[in-house]
């Protein structure tokens, strides 16, 4: 038990300039939430959706932080797999995975996302516009991922879309007001 609370030190974002730092522990915590509310508006297993999401990024206790760009290029079922066990400690004792259905792994896999977007959104509205791009490609992601129309409009109505950047940028540091405070 003591080596997953290793997760509380380690940094996402880590390969990017960020505002605020937060860490694997804290996402996995927004993350399990937001599988809760998921589920719950599908009328699906709130706690399995909350234990898978509380787990789903265990692995990176050992392996630190992983872009997303790189995950999608490795097997990451293999990998969670290959090191939740060294990390979780016998959590699912062997045999006794938990059996679920594939919209509950959508539902990690959305709430996944929709923390991310949410992250990001959080650190363009304090102006930083070096992780727009993302922002814009998770938000695509969420737009198109395949998941219960209604819930899934219910929990897109909670974040801003990710306007163009010319109209974004003009709201930061690196807009308007920026060359305001320059020409004093």
């Amino acid at each position: 038990m003591r080596r997953i609370r290793g997760l509380r030190y380690i940094e996402r974002f880590n390969f990017h300039h960020v505002n605020r730092r937060q860490t694997v522990a804290e996402h996995s915590y927004f993350v399990a939430y937001y599988a809760m509310i998921i589920a719950k508006l599908l009328g699906e297993d709130e706690g399995l959706a909350c234990k898978l999401a509380m787990l789903h990024d265990v692995h990176e206790v050992v392996t630190g932080d992983m872009p997303h760009l790189y995950e999608k290029t490795i097997d990451i079922k293999l990998l969670e797999h290959s090191y939740a066990g060294c990390v979780t400690e016998g959590y699912f004792k062997e045999g006794t995975q938990p059996q679920y259905s594939n919209i509950i792994e959508d539902i990690v896999e959305f709430a996944d996302l929709f923390e991310v977007k949410i992250y990001l959104e959080e650190e363009r509205k304090s102006g930083n516009m070096h992780l727009f791009n993302i922002e814009r490609e998770v938000y695509m992601e969420l737009i198109k991922f395949d998941l219960d129309r209604n819930a899934k409009d219910e929990m897109i109505c909670c974040i801003e879309p990710v306007k163009p950047k010319d109209e974004t940028n003009a709201m930061t540091h690196e807009g308007e007001q920026w060359e305001k405070l320059r020409s004093i």
